[in-house]
């Protein structure tokens, strides 16, 4: 193929991607969403344990962050942790936050998440265990 037909084949596929980036709706997980553009898909529990937790507790929810050394955040994914902590009290500790020595080291978001975001949060956590 000689140069000239290479170049305009490269123009016309240049061409015809930009075309198609302009009329194709971006995916749902392309960005943030943008509520003046319509309805936003709600966040799975993943996003929303990432987006809310893992800044402290890490994406491995092992507490090894900075805070979370720092604050002695325990590690979700061992045995021990998950069989000596109930559901009952995830969902309080979700609700009204964490507090040692009456310093608060986790915020309460029970006016941040809905009960169903923090019960499927709670059953989040239970999937990292052994």
């Amino acid at each position: 193929m000689n140069a000239g037909r290479l170049s305009a084949l490269l123009g016309a596929l240049i061409l015809a991607s930009a075309a198609r980036a302009d009329t194709e709706p971006a995916p749902a997980d392309a960005g943030i969403c943008d509520p003046d553009a319509g309805p936003c898909a709600p966040m799975t529990t993943k996003q929303l344990f990432d987006s809310k937790c893992a800044t402290c507790h890490g994406v491995d929810a092992k507490g090894k962050t900075k805070y979370g050394i720092k604050h002695k955040i325990p590690n979700f994914t061992t045995k021990h942790w998950q069989t000596t902590i109930e559901d009952k009290e995830i969902k309080e500790k979700i609700n009204g936050g964490v507090t040692d020595k009456g310093k608060k080291v986790m915020p309460p978001f029970k006016d941040k998440l809905s009960s169903e975001q923090i019960a499927s949060l709670t059953a989040y956590l239970r999937s990292f265990g052994p």
